[in-house]
């Protein structure tokens, strides 16, 4: 048992990608939900299986009207990150997710809108930010649905990439 989890170990150790590190805390969930904001405060969130799930509410106008997020994400100048996580969405919807400046203008440095399945998908893409920021913030943007809808998302990183 000792020498598989030791092989198995060196295995996950040496495939990891040198230097990579995800800046997202609580990233699967594994804590609860801290240190993830919401608004509006409203919204039903829990952990299920391991996976954040909300009871989105029906009848808001626009992506922005509900939204989760984490803030003090650093970001170096130059550095290439990989926004990445897992969602779904019962039934289909579209979602924002962000990596942005946290406050006005609200500068996204990486964004993926996507509309969601039922189906738990991966998604990601890459980025290079111009400017640093230690304050970075991650969000996920997903009101301007008429009727409720439940959404889950799971191993959200921001991850460098060096």
């Amino acid at each position: 048992m000792r020498k598989i989890f030791g092989a198995t170990l060196c295995a996950v150790l040496l495939t990891a990608p040198a230097g990579a590190a995800n800046f997202v805390k609580n990233p699967g969930f594994a804590a609860g939900i801290d240190p993830w904001w919401k608004t509006p405060m409203s919204l039903k969130m829990s952990v299920v299986e391991g996976t954040l799930c909300m009871n989105v509410p029906g009848g808001t106008v626009e992506l922005w009207d509900v939204i989760i997020g984490q803030n003090d994400v650093p970001l170096k100048t130059g550095v290439k990150y990989r926004f990445s996580f897992k969602a779904q969405a019962k039934p289909n919807a579209t979602i924002r997710a962000l990596v942005q400046i946290p406050m006005p203008p609200w500068t996204p440095y990486a964004s993926i809108d996507q509309e969601l399945t039922a189906e738990l998908t991966s998604y990601s893409v890459d980025f290079t930010p111009a400017e640093g920021r230690k304050n970075a913030q991650v969000a996920f943007q997903f009101g301007g649905g008429k009727e409720p809808w439940i959404l889950c998302l799971d191993d959200v990183a921001v991850s460098n990439l060096k």
